[in-house]
């Protein structure tokens, strides 16, 4: 099945900044990070805690949805729209598309026969 999302943006945790962890009752606690900047104003985000990349603080989301579907080759994911229901038709379009490649409705071949001919004619 086929699934839209946002990708979030990343950014180091500032020096200054303290890491607590708020538990809210409903769902498991979550790590935030509390900074005042050289301005005097007071932020708070919410860290991400990586093995891979250690720990940073979300700054924000993509602009546009990316689309997570599934193939025979296994899990790919896609650019989408920045408009949610027209991203959600285009997963629905994908993975619709690949069910019908897996049952053979579709040729595998019939991508390659849409190109120009010029196309067909450069490649070896």
């Amino acid at each position: 099945m086929a699934s839209i999302f946002k990708r979030k943006k990343y950014a180091p945790v500032p020096s200054a900044a303290e890491v607590v962890e708020i538990n809210s009752g409903k769902g498991p606690s979550r790590l935030v990070a509390r900074w005042v900047d050289n301005g005097g104003v007071s932020h708070q985000a919410e860290v991400d805690r990586s093995l891979r990349f250690g720990d940073r603080i979300v700054v924000g989301e993509s602009k546009c949805w990316y689309i997570a579907y599934d193939t025979p080759a296994g899990r790919k994911h896609r650019k989408a729209y920045t408009d949610k229901a027209a991203s959600f038709a285009l997963a629905e379009r994908l993975q619709r598309e690949v069910a019908r490649r897996r049952e053979g409705l579709i040729d595998a071949y019939d991508d390659y026969a849409k190109l120009h001919i010029n196309q067909h004619v450069a490649d070896p």
